[in-house]
């Protein structure tokens, strides 16, 4: 619920996020513990690259930054 909140979206469109990335990913990513739940060892090793990448797309996307007309990257979505 917290984490819906902090998205700004429903709590079963985070459930199903969720569950697409523990499909596509193989792994659980985050395990129910005492104190709510904690990451899997997979997803603490995906997190630096996923936080990069991220903060990546943010930068790009941010409003001034990027003129489409002028750019001469080629950007590569997979």
């Amino acid at each position: 619920t917290r984490a819906a909140r902090n998205l700004s979206i429903t709590q079963p469109a985070v459930s199903n996020a969720l569950r697409r990335l523990r499909e596509v990913l193989g792994d659980e990513l985050v395990r129910r513990s005492g104190a709510g739940v904690e990451p899997t060892p997979r997803a603490l090793a995906l997190w630096p690259t996923v936080r990069d990448a991220l903060r990546q797309l943010q930068h790009t996307l941010a409003p001034g930054e990027f003129d489409a007309g002028t750019a001469d990257t080629t950007f590569l979505l997979a």
